[in-house]
C-alpha cells in the first residue's frame, strides 16, 4: 500500500511534516516554501521526499505556518499527543496560488471573489465537481461497497490519481450522496483507500466525481487546475462559500481549456 509520506522516520524528531502539491499530486513543490512552527525560532531540517524535521518541542499544542508565493499560505494546528511517538508525521496539500506556473495545456477555471462594497473576499471556500456533459465520470468497480468499507476499485479514472484526491459520490437511486478523501492507494492506484469509512452503500456504476476544493487569496483570486479528464468536454459545478454567502456557477469547458469566470459578487 502506498501512503502519502508512511516511511519512517529514524530520528528524535518532535513532530515531522510532509507537504504535498495538490494539483501536481507529488512532494515536489514549486517555488520556494517557507514552513516554521509559530513561537518556535528554530527552522526544520529539510529532509529528502517533502519532509521538515523539527526537534526539541515542548508544547503538545503547536501551529505550523505554511507561506509561499506558489502556493495559498496555511496555518495548522497540531496536537503532538495524536500523533505516533515514534513516527510523528503530519500530512499537509498544499493548493495551487493564482501564481502557480500551471502547465501548458491544463484546464483550469479562474476568477475572482468580491463583496458587496467590491472588495476582494480573502478565504473564500470554492467547490468544484466536475463530470461529463453526457453525465459520465470515474465509477464503482466490481461488486460495489457495503457501509462502512473504507477501500474501493474505480474505473474510468484518467490523469492519475493522488493521496489527497477528493470525490463527491451521487447514488441516482437513494439519493445518497457523499464525499470521500484518498488516503492511500496500491496496485498502481486500482485499489484506493479512503481516509473515513463510507456513510453508505453503494452498488457498482456509482458516479465518483472528482471534487477540487482550494481557497481565494488575499485579494480575492482563486485558480482551480483539472488534471486530465476521461473526456474532451466536462461540465463543472462551482459552488463558493464564504460564511453565511454563497455563489454557484454551472460552467460548460473543454479540455485544456482556460476559463475566466470574471468577477463573483457575494450579497
Amino acid at each position: 500500500m502506498d501512503k502519502l509520506c508512511s516511511r519512517k522516520i529514524i530520528t528524535r524528531a518532535s513532530l515531522v511534516v510532509c507537504l504535498r502539491d495538490a494539483f501536481a499530486g507529488g512532494t515536489s513543490l514549486q517555488g520556494s516554501v517557507n514552513i516554521l512552527l509559530k513561537d518556535y525560532l528554530r527552522r526544520p531540517l529539510r529532509k529528502a521526499g517533502g519532509y521538515y524535521v523539527f526537534t526539541g518541542l515542548h508544547k503538545n499544542l503547536n501551529e505550523i505556518v505554511i507561506s509561499s508565493e506558489k502556493y495559498l499560505d496555511e496555518r495548522v494546528t497540531v496536537d503532538l499527543r495524536d500523533l505516533d511517538p515514534q513516527n510523528p508525521v503530519v500530512n499537509i496539500t498544499l493548493l495551487p496560488s493564482p501564481a502557480y506556473p500551471f502547465p501548458a495545456g491544463a484546464t483550469l477555471i479562474y476568477g475572482t471573489v468580491l463583496d458587496v462594497t467590491g472588495n476582494g473576499v480573502k478565504g473564500a471556500y470554492l467547490s468544484a465537481v466536475v463530470s461529463g456533459r453526457d453525465n459520465s465520470g470515474p465509477m464503482l468497480a466490481r461488486d460495489g461497497v457495503s457501509k462502512g468499507d473504507s477501500q474501493i476499485h474505480l474505473t474510468g479514472l484518467q490523469g492519475g490519481v493522488s493521496v489527497g484526491d477528493c470525490f463527491l459520490v451521487k447514488e441516482a437511486k437513494t439519493k445518497h450522496r457523499e464525499y470521500c478523501r484518498v488516503a492511500g492507494t496500491m496496485d498502481n492506484n486500482a485499489c484506493l483507500y479512503v481516509e473515513h469509512p463510507l456513510q453508505f452503500k453503494h452498488s457498482r456504476g456509482v458516479l465518483f466525481l472528482p471534487c477540487v476544493n482550494t481557497r481565494t487569496d488575499h485579494q480575492g483570486q482563486f485558480v482551480v487546475g483539472l488534471r486530465s479528464a476521461w473526456c474532451k468536454d466536462l461540465r463543472v459545478t462551482l459552488d463558493i462559500n464564504y460564511g453565511d454567502k454563497s455563489a454557484q456557477a454551472k460552467l460548460n469547458l473543454q479540455e485544456g481549456e482556460r476559463y475566466n469566470t470574471g468577477t463573483t459578487k457575494l450579497s
